[in-house]
């Protein structure tokens, strides 16, 4: 009864902030469930280059690989220590999207895990990663010891199936 009471009493300005204020605040509940790891994770990724400093470049046969699967690598030539723990984030799911969306991170920032089967090489803290990086991503070149690209894994390292 009382908000029909506050309702009749407003004016036309206070009807529009009764009618916006609800919409707002799930649009904004939407975005910070959603999107809000996206944007933590690609200002961590802009601001990684600044605070570290290359340690190698490309070697030509990686150069190779990478820019076949990756043309906006082209001209990137700076390999990166990427350290920390490993985890994924699922963004989006539910019965209208087909499948689940899933944001893969390494200390925080975000990796390309499409190449060989990484993922399975990655444990859940203390990895040490070499990588390139892109706009949207860093892109793993080498991983724990275990893990090269161009170079493929030995059976040795191979995870324990």
């Amino acid at each position: 009864m009382a908000l029909l009471e506050i309702w009749n009493q407003a004016d036309v300005v206070g009807k529009g902030i009764l009618l916006f204020a609800p919409l707002w605040l799930c649009g904004t509940a939407v975005f910070f469930l959603r999107f809000w790891p996206y944007t933590v994770a690609a200002r961590r990724l802009r601001a990684f280059p600044r605070h570290n400093a290359p340690v190698r470049r490309l070697r030509p046969i990686e150069r190779d690989m990478l820019c076949r699967l990756y043309p906006e690598l082209t001209g990137r030539e700076d390999v990166f220590v990427l350290k920390g723990a490993y985890r994924v984030i699922v963004t989006r799911h539910g019965r209208h999207h087909t499948g689940a969306s899933y944001l893969h991170l390494l200390d925080g920032i975000p990796i390309n895990v499409r190449l060989d089967g990484i993922e399975t090489f990655l444990t859940a803290e203390g990895n040490v990663a070499q990588v390139v990086l892109t706009r949207e991503h860093a892109v793993i070149v080498a991983l724990n010891g275990k893990y090269r690209l161009g170079r493929g894994v030995s059976v040795a390292d191979a995870p324990k199936t």
